[in-house]
């Protein structure tokens, strides 16, 4: 599998959802399911996964001892439509691309993420495992966005 792709809809305005995403992810972002969902190494917890935002910034998970692993970096910046960004686990020989498109109508935001490039990136056959991790992602992340309360401008906020 060379690509995986998901989408959810999430009743939010995409302002909102796009924030949630790159601004919240260490709130949403889940880190076990089906698969362990950090890099952290052996005898290392993840303490936060962070975007820095704009072009050229990083993607990357801090663990508990204060050091960093690079993911990825961001290749295209278009609040709140478009985010792409680089994807690389540490023992892979090449990087994937994600591409995460924001389309609101009617007050709902549907989120499709776009997982690209494992046949580029030497790991062909990892693409499926990727896609239930994807599908399990954004799951996390439509639940967390639905209490509109944990967001900037929700009931609470």
């Amino acid at each position: 599998m060379k690509t995986v792709q998901e989408a959810i809809a999430i009743r939010a305005s995409k302002q909102k959802v796009f924030e949630a995403y790159v601004g919240h992810i260490n709130r949403w972002w889940p880190r076990q399911g089906t698969y362990r969902y950090s890099f952290a190494p052996a005898g290392r917890e993840p303490r936060h996964i962070v975007f820095e935002r704009g072009l050229g910034g990083r993607f990357y998970e801090v663990f508990d001892d204060g050091s960093e692993l690079v993911i990825g970096h961001i290749t295209c910046w278009d609040p709140p439509n478009r985010l792409e960004y680089t994807w690389r686990d540490p023992s892979w020989p090449g990087q994937t691309d994600v591409s995460v498109s924001f389309i609101e109508e009617n007050g709902v935001t549907t989120v499709t993420v776009t997982h690209s490039g494992f046949g580029a990136a030497g790991i062909p056959a990892v693409g499926a495992g990727y896609h239930t991790g994807l599908v399990e992602i954004l799951a996390a992340f439509a639940g967390w966005v639905a209490d509109e309360s944990l967001l900037p401008g929700g009931p609470h906020g």
